[in-house]
């Protein structure tokens, strides 16, 4: 390995608040190194291991965003391991690293094990196995940070090996993960079953209530920094403003994937209503382009993906844009923004109801107005009461850290 300075490109923004001037790179430039500058002081040492991403690193995000609190309470402090998922020619043993000296090592889910390997029970606990099996003279505790969309499709297997396995969203009820899911997870399980839809060739894992034990509510994508930025700088929010479109729809589409069963449904519904100044399409486009929209927009409508929560959700809050989107009932996440009638307006999963939905909202301006602003106030206070830092606290109590 040699050291040498590298440009940590979309990773950052010039706002965030990231301390790191160099970084050791593998041979193959495959792998990146980032360590932390400040550790005289620190009791707790951690290593995030993921890849790059949007998903992956808003999840790492807040640990620099909260970097000197959790320095300053805890003596917190960590590196980074960034770089691709493991395959046969990537092998992250060949990183001299010394494990010893960490506390904790968070492994990012999907960076564990290579995509064929997805919800199968023996190979994602094989890899995870491996993993830790690299991990030599390291005597502290693995967290795992579950990189999947949905409510669903947790690794399970992997509970009994591990310490704590942190998940951005979890069904609100913990006993219908004993129920078996067409597709991993209960959504896809209902449009399966009740429409026309690709049939995934994959279940959820088995739960046992042992795991419960184990399993930690995190983070959702709120925590983005791009997210986190545009929030606090209210460039695109102003709820009272006129707004030339009326209903924004724009659903990025898959080739031949499950997902635009409902994308594709909730597109239809919208273009249909001709009355009204709507975007309504699959195709995508540059993201300042698509912001404006959403700054114009009276209501954006954000139909599910691969799993409930987008980054629509919190981009259409942002905007001031009425978030409309499949009933969160079942969803335990935070920030929560997914509170009825409060933050966000719920539709019936088969859409049946959207169309009406958007209609008497058009038509009430002022509770609109009032919904977007409950929205933007509820997303701001998960960061100004430091929701974060409480989270963070629980694990270390949690595993006997403090």
């Amino acid at each position: 390995m040699e050291e040498q300075k590298v440009s940590l490109r979309n990773r950052i923004t010039d706002r965030d608040r990231f301390s790191y001037k160099t970084a050791a790179v593998s041979q193959n430039n495959k792998w990146r190194f980032f360590p932390s500058l400040f550790k005289d002081k620190n009791k707790i040492n951690a290593l995030f291991i993921y890849e790059y991403g949007r998903v992956p690193q808003s999840q790492i995000f807040p640990f620099h965003h909260y970097k000197n609190l959790l320095s300053k309470k805890y003596g917190f402090s960590f590196d980074e391991l960034c770089g691709e998922i493991l395959n046969s020619e990537n092998d992250f043993r060949k990183l001299k690293i010394d494990f010893s000296k960490y506390d904790i090592i968070f492994i990012h889910s999907r960076w564990s094990y290579p995509p064929h390997c997805l919800c199968q029970e023996e190979n994602v606990q094989k890899y995870m196995k491996y993993f830790m099996e690299s991990f030599h003279n390291f005597k502290g505790k693995i967290i795992t940070l579950d990189n999947y969309d949905s409510t669903g499709r947790c690794d399970f297997s992997i509970i009994p090996i591990i310490d704590l396995y942190i998940k951005k969203q979890f069904l609100s009820d913990f006993d219908l993960y004993h129920n078996s899911y067409v597709g991993g997870n209960i959504f896809f399980d209902y449009f399966i079953k009740n429409h026309e839809a690709i049939i995934p060739d994959y279940t959820n894992q088995k739960y046992k209530n042992e795991y419960r034990k184990k399993l930690y509510l995190g983070w959702n994508l709120g925590t983005c920094h791009s997210l986190i930025k545009e929030l606090y700088e209210q460039e695109y929010f102003n709820n009272q403003r006129d707004r030339k479109i009326d209903i924004h729809c724009r659903c990025e589409m898959w080739k031949d994937e499950i997902v635009n069963t409902w994308r594709s449904k909730s597109i239809d519904i919208i273009t249909k209503m001709d009355n009204y100044n709507v975007v309504s399409t699959g195709e995508k486009i540059h993201f300042k382009k698509y912001m404006t929209e959403l700054y114009n927009s009276k209501i954006c409508v954000s139909s599910f993906g691969w799993g409930e929560i987008c980054f629509r959700d919190f981009e259409a809050i942002i905007c001031g844009s009425l978030l409309i989107k499949q009933d969160m009932g079942h969803v335990q996440t935070e920030p929560n923004i997914y509170i009825p009638y409060e933050t966000y307006v719920p539709i019936k999963w088969d859409l049946s109801d959207l169309a009406d939905k958007c209609k008497y909202y058009l038509n009430n301006n002022e509770e609109r107005r009032r919904i977007t602003k409950k929205a933007t106030e509820a997303y701001k206070k998960y960061f100004e009461e430091e929701v974060f830092i409480d989270k963070i606290k629980n694990i270390f109590l949690k595993l006997g850290m403090i």
